[in-house]
Parts: C-alpha cells; sequence; structure tokens
C-alpha cells in the first residue's frame, strides 16, 4: 500500500493558512495525487494536523479546477472501481501553481 503523506513531505507543508495569504499563481504544490483509472487529481498546496486528522488544501481538478479543503482520510478512502485506490506521484516535484496550471486541460 502507497503511504500517501511521507513523513518528509509533512516537514515541507505550509500551513493552509501561510498558503492563503499568497497569491494563487504564486503557490508552491507540494504534493499530486491522482485517480489511476479515471479523472482525479489534488495539487496540495498546504495542510494542518488536526484533530481529525490531516486537513489539506490545494486545487481539485476534474474537468475544471476548484481550490478547497479535504481530509487526507477522505483520499484514503475512496472506493474506486477494481479495487483501486488513490495514488500519490511518487515522481512530483515542488513546482508554482501559476506555471503547473498552464498544462492542464481546460484551465
Amino acid at each position: 500500500m502507497s503511504i500517501l503523506l511521507p513523513s518528509k513531505l509533512k516537514q515541507k507543508l505550509p500551513s493552509i493558512e501561510t498558503v492563503l495569504q499568497v497569491h494563487v499563481d504564486q503557490r508552491d504544490v507540494y504534493i499530486h495525487y491522482f485517480n489511476p483509472i479515471g479523472s482525479g487529481d489534488w495539487f496540495v498546496m498546504g495542510g494542518d494536523k488536526t484533530s481529525s486528522g490531516w486537513l489539506l488544501y490545494g486545487a481539485i481538478y476534474f474537468s475544471q479546477v476548484r481550490y478547497d479543503y479535504f481530509y487526507l482520510k477522505e483520499l484514503k478512502n475512496k472506493r474506486l472501481p477494481f479495487d483501486c485506490k488513490i495514488q500519490i506521484n511518487k515522481n512530483f516535484e515542488t513546482v508554482l501553481w501559476g506555471e503547473l496550471s498552464k498544462t492542464l486541460k481546460g484551465f
């Protein structure tokens, strides 16, 4: 099973409050989660450990982008066909959202 929030990424992740103080195009994206069998990408810009688990903030992309909060456990518990699970892009490198968003279809 893939670890969705490795320790090294937890340490790099700024608080959500810090992220929201920066213009959206200047926000760093630290983590990319994806649906391995269909549409759905989550680009994490920040996160906070709460009593309910890790609360993350970022861009959620299906056919359009929306900026929203989501709990890590929501991704872990997401039921996909063929017993697949949401995956972390292990090759993803931190990038500015302003650059990354230009590569997304329909943005």
